[in-house]
């Protein structure tokens, strides 16, 4: 499912009674819009019932040990055994706290310790001792292990808590995101142009921002759109074109991950990956500021 048929459906379970309870799971390649279509969907929540900000969570399991959803333990007043404080981020989800939001960011990358207490969340929504509240919408993304970005195989449990949703690139439904995202109409337009006419390009270098934000607050990300960014460059690389280059200075990028993407979307061509770096002449040692990325023609 492409981007515009992922945010009606889960829009339209989320309308229906009881739709919360099911926690839709956006997988797809790495780099291809997941955690922006989540951010709008939940954008979109918010107006609808009016959820505070400090009511909206992102949680990336990857990043995080089990205490962070358990919390601390603490002697209780009598003395008699202790209590778990919980943290801020499940505290703001509490019950009775009316509607909120939390999108689980790179789910397929947590480890087994922090898959096991995600299910609890999922389907009993408990962080912890700590009860969640009965309003709460819950949306997933993560990779597809196939891709090798360093996806894990969920387990079986947590998978059947899950509505798993295959996500889609499409160029003409990006165009479309595009044009409601900041991205200048030139741009958009020269691009369909080029396409449209046939032309294309024997060279192509690109250094893209890490993160962009349009007049009216939109966002655009690196790491979230880098894939829609190569597939449009691929569109109107020339058959026998030279060379692709491409450079970025984003954190949340990884050579290994651009690496990934660009066998996915150049598969039959010669790709090389690396990082970019100061040298430190006093020490001999590498100051590193990004990552880098060249293809060229087999």
């Amino acid at each position: 499912m492409k981007f515009s048929e992922l945010k009606e459906s889960i829009l339209a379970q989320f309308s229906v009674a009881g739709g919360n309870r099911v926690v839709p799971f956006l997988e797809g390649k790495p780099g291809g819009g997941k955690s922006a279509c989540a951010r709008e969907i939940v954008a979109e929540l918010k107006t609808r019932f009016n959820i505070a900000d400090e009511q909206i969570v992102e949680f990336n399991p990857s990043l995080r040990d089990p205490v962070d959803i358990l919390g601390i333990p603490f002697r209780h007043e009598s003395g008699t055994h202790n209590v778990w404080l919980p943290p801020e981020e499940f505290y703001n989800l509490r019950n009775g706290v009316g509607p909120c939001a939390l999108i689980i960011e790179e789910l397929t990358d947590a480890p087994i310790a922090m898959q096991n207490p995600m299910c609890r969340i999922i389907l009993d929504r408990y962080a912890g001792s700590l009860k969640l509240s009965d309003e709460l919408y819950i949306i997933a993304t993560g990779n597809r292990v196939e891709d090798k970005s360093g996806a894990n195989r969920m387990t079986t449990k947590l998978g059947n808590r899950l509505r798993c949703l295959p996500f889609d690139e499409d160029l003409e439904d990006w165009v479309r995101w595009a044009k409601t995202n900041g991205i200048k109409d030139d741009v958009i337009k020269f691009l369909e142009r080029e396409k449209r006419r046939g032309r294309t390009y024997h060279g192509i270098i690109m250094d893209p921002p890490s993160y962009g934000r349009g007049p009216n607050k939109e966002v655009w990300k690196l790491e979230d759109n880098l894939n829609e960014l190569l597939d449009k460059a691929k569109d109107i690389l020339d058959y026998n074109y030279s060379f692709l280059l491409i450079n970025s200075y984003t954190t949340g990028v990884s050579p290994t991950s651009l690496n990934n993407l660009l066998k996915l979307t150049f598969k039959d061509a010669n790709i090389e990956t690396g990082e970019i770096g100061l040298p430190i002449t006093k020490n001999n040692l590498i100051l590193p500021c990004g990552i880098y990325g060249k293809i060229t023609r087999k």
